[in-house]
């Protein structure tokens, strides 16, 4: 890139102006489409991405952002606006859960400029925050955004675009008539787990009370935590994405032999490198 960018630079090369305006416009109509997705909400529930647009809008310049699994790396790769270098960390390579609490401690000892706020599902969040501990023995602060929607509801998503009415996702009791596990969600009170800890604990019912409790949380010198009840299904969409997993060619479910039949179809689009 930079061998690139330095020749380019000898020829005084510059795109065409058709390109440029073509690409404003895309721009124009992207940022758009990310201050709608901003702008959602409903009675029902907290919408996923109002509550990161929330977080978008109240992080300074400087401050940190710090994904890796489940929606989160692919809707904040679409929607996060950045205003500075070395403020976006997300883990891109293999969606590892559980890097969250961690990665965001290292990204604090190696970060001055500002605050590091690591946003994590509570799927991963159970699989390892033990470097809550760290930071805390450390005087390292982070804060962690912990949006609850019950389970694995990204692979959920999955399984359902893939043909399978989605089975083991989401954190409900088994029932003792079926043997299933399609009983009441398991309740998880993660304010009090994290204050158990020894972080300082908010419960966010709404985009309104998660403005006030990040507020507060900016003003605290430990690590913080602020949880959050989302809806399933809130995330971004895939905007002609699409998520190259193996599906059945045979099966005796229909909708199993559609997805196959459309994963084939967008497996043909793809472009050899």
């Amino acid at each position: 890139m930079k061998a690139l960018s330095s020749g380019l630079e000898k020829i005084a090369y510059k795109t065409s102006a058709d390109y440029a305006n073509k690409v404003s416009q895309l721009k124009s109509e992207w940022d758009t489409e990310v201050d709608r997705l901003y702008g959602l909400n409903s009675d029902s529930g907290n919408v996923q991405t109002q509550i990161l647009g929330t977080l978008n809008e109240f992080m300074a310049p400087e401050d940190v952002i710090l994904g890796a699994a489940g929606s989160l790396p692919g809707y904040l790769h679409r929607l996060w606006r950045c205003e500075l270098p070395n403020t976006y960390h997300l883990e891109y390579g293999y969606s590892c859960m559980g890097y969250e609490v961690a990665g965001a401690l290292g990204a604090k000892l190696a970060w001055n400029e500002g605050e590091v706020y690591t946003i994590v599902g509570d799927s991963s969040f159970l699989m390892l925050h033990s470097e809550i501990l760290t930071s805390l023995k450390e005087h390292t602060k982070i804060n962690i955004v912990l949006l609850d929607n019950s389970g694995f509801q990204c692979i959920k998503n999955l399984q359902m675009a893939h043909g399978s009415v989605g089975f083991g996702n989401e954190f409900r009791y088994r029932e003792k008539e079926s043997g299933r596990l399609t009983g009441e969600i398991t309740p998880v009170d993660f304010k009090k787990y994290a204050e158990a800890l020894g972080v300082k604990a908010y419960f966010a019912e709404n985009a309104v009370e998660f403005k006030d409790a990040l507020q507060a949380a900016k003003q605290e010198k430990i690590s913080t935590l602020i949880e959050l009840k989302v809806m399933p299904g809130t995330m971004s969409d895939g905007y002609h994405s699409w998520w190259g997993v193996g599906v059945p060619e045979v099966s005796n479910c229909e909708e199993t032999l559609t997805a196959h039949a459309e994963m084939e179809v967008e497996v043909r689009k793809a472009r050899d490198y």
